[in-house]
């Protein structure tokens, strides 16, 4: 039997925290509890919340093979759902206005290979079942759907992306299969942001500017594509932040709710074009101009941890989570969420939990209605395609040990180092005293529990 539990290991190791950009941040352990496993190991699978549980939704399993199967999480256990019509490894999603859930496109053969697939499913979380939703006018990997106005609008494909082909048009469903919208965009587009207009008569589609996607050459990284609704006229727009703040894209299960804010502003994390920092930056898509949130901490252990692309809103509490992992010296990992006041423009905190023995690399993730941040899935040990577990993980933003907080500012980085209660050197996951000294040479003590 699979014992649930709940566990607030913080691996802090020897922390430097880097330069900010505002304020004051917290530094706490961050509570989780693993859940049982999946009844399938997978990656590059669909997520969507169902009732009081979550549908998981092919991806690829052990050995970069494609699995066609859904479960659903409800009741505390995993549970195999109908398999659906089409193979989505790589699949894009969209959550209809009615509930039902739209999953379309996917490679069509293992180890990524084949082309894009362009079935289409529809699952209807009342009936718990997958129907037929015909088929796209294109196969698409790694595509994006956003609903406007009672459709679909289906945006990108990785193959095309890929092989530096001509741009596909964007596609429309609504019912069975798709049109096609009359206009081309400039570019080939994958792992890619679509952020609508607040009035919903157009979106604009922001590329994963600075990333391994784009084969093209006398690429603009400040081009954006806006696409009308109405007409399906592309029109390029220029913004400035993103020439020297790269998005770095959209993991594979994230939809257009997960990062935006309301009023036609969205988040997405982005990379520095030429040092290795990054940040939290708002698209506003009425505006059609960029600005940074806030940059996020350089958190140095035995090596940087390098913020991901995992970004989840929300909008309940105007917060902004963002996900990575790093790997420890003692072959094991340690997962950081930092949460961001994102109407205020700075990092809250950074919690972290260490000591798991696998890594969740390219996960499903997905915002419970409770607050907390399911993690499904992903890569073993790396980022490797070929790794998946079935492992899955429930973490809670905002729950660390209020009462052993470390701080640190702009003006004045801080190195933390462990000692026992002796006063010898300590393992960070060990019970002791976390000594803080600062620039300046001054030193405190917090009790570590």
């Amino acid at each position: 039997m699979h014992m649930k539990r709940t566990s607030t290991l913080c691996a802090l190791l020897a922390l430097v925290l880097g330069v900010m950009a505002q304020g004051d941040f917290k530094v706490t352990t961050l509570q989780y509890e693993q859940l049982p496993d999946m009844n399938h190991a997978r990656m590059s699978h669909i997520i969507f919340p169902s009732g009081d549980g979550f549908v998981v939704i092919g991806g690829h399993t052990t050995g970069f093979d494609r699995e066609a199967s859904a479960e659903i999480f409800e009741n505390g256990t995993w549970r195999d759902l109908p398999t659906p019509h089409y193979v989505h490894d790589g699949g894009g999603s969209a959550i209809l206005d009615d509930g039902r859930v739209l999953i379309f496109g996917g490679h069509n053969g293992g180890w990524g290979t084949g082309g894009g697939n362009a079935g289409i499913d529809v699952y209807n979380p009342s009936s718990q079942t997958f129907s037929d939703g015909g088929q796209m006018a294109s196969g698409k990997a790694f595509a994006r759907g956003v609903v406007l106005d009672g459709k679909v609008y289906i945006s990108g494909d990785y193959w095309t992306a890929y092989y530096g082909s001509t741009p596909q048009p964007v596609e429309v469903w609504q019912g069975v299969g798709t049109t096609t919208l009359p206009g081309l965009p400039a570019y080939s587009y994958t792992y890619h942001y679509v952020c609508p207009k607040s009035d919903g008569s157009a979106f604009l589609m922001v590329d994963n500017i600075a990333g391994f996607y784009y084969y093209g050459s006398d690429y603009d990284p400040t081009l954006l594509d806006k696409v009308s609704i109405t007409d399906g006229v592309t029109n390029p727009v220029h913004v400035a932040l993103f020439s020297t703040w790269n998005p770095m894209g959209v993991t594979d299960a994230v939809r257009t709710p997960d990062y935006a804010i309301g009023d036609g502003r969205y988040l997405m994390v982005c990379s520095h074009n030429t040092e290795k920092r990054w940040a939290v930056a708002m698209l506003d898509a009425d505006a059609e101009e960029a600005t940074l949130v806030c940059e996020l901490p350089n958190i140095v252990g035995e090596s940087l941890v390098e913020w991901s692309n995992n970004l989840l809103v929300n909008t309940a509490r105007k917060e902004a989570y963002v996900v990575t992992a790093g790997l420890n010296n003692e072959y094991t990992y340690t997962y950081y969420i930092a949460t961001i006041d994102y109407e205020q423009g700075v990092v809250k905190e950074v919690s972290c939990a260490g000591g798991f023995s696998f890594r969740c690399g390219n996960p499903g993730l997905a915002l419970m209605s409770d607050g907390r941040i399911l993690c499904t899935g992903g890569s073993e040990t790396s980022t490797s395609n070929f790794d998946p577990h079935a492992h899955a993980l429930a973490f809670v933003p905002n729950s660390g040990i209020t009462d052993n907080i470390s701080t640190t500012s702009a003006a004045s980085a801080q190195r933390a180092t462990y000692y026992d209660l002796l006063g010898k050197p300590s393992s960070p996951a060990s019970r002791g005293i976390l000594i803080v000294r600062s620039a300046d040479g001054s030193a405190r003590k917090i009790f570590v529990p």
